[in-house]
């Protein structure tokens, strides 16, 4: 059998640095709401492009009966940033698979 995945959502519309910082604290909050199995989960990191954009694929989550933990950063007015899904199994992950994957921005020189 497949090992749990969970899958984290981040806002691209941020700096690198708040993206990485907003999936810790989605993560973290994640961590702290589920319980979480023995073995290892796979963690897939996953790109929105805006906060409407995270706030229309955690309803499609929500429809899918999937649990996922948002984070809304309350310092810097970024609102909603990340959040991060418990640990599926491999049957109710297959849905969120076609979400984007994350990728580090293109550095030019």
């Amino acid at each position: 059998m497949s090992a749990p995945t969970a899958f984290a959502l981040v806002r691209t519309d941020l700096s690198l640095a708040d993206q990485i910082v907003q999936l810790g604290h989605a993560c973290l909050e994640a961590g702290r709401r589920f319980t979480w199995p023995a073995e290892p989960a796979t963690l897939v990191v996953c790109a929105v492009d805006s906060q409407t954009a995270l706030r229309d694929t955690l309803e499609d989550v929500r429809l899918r009966a999937i649990e996922a933990a948002a984070f809304v950063e309350p310092d810097r007015d970024l609102g909603l940033t990340a959040a991060c899904t418990g640990p599926l199994d491999p049957r109710h992950a297959k849905g969120l698979r076609r979400l984007r994957l994350w990728r580090p921005p293109i550095e030019v020189r």
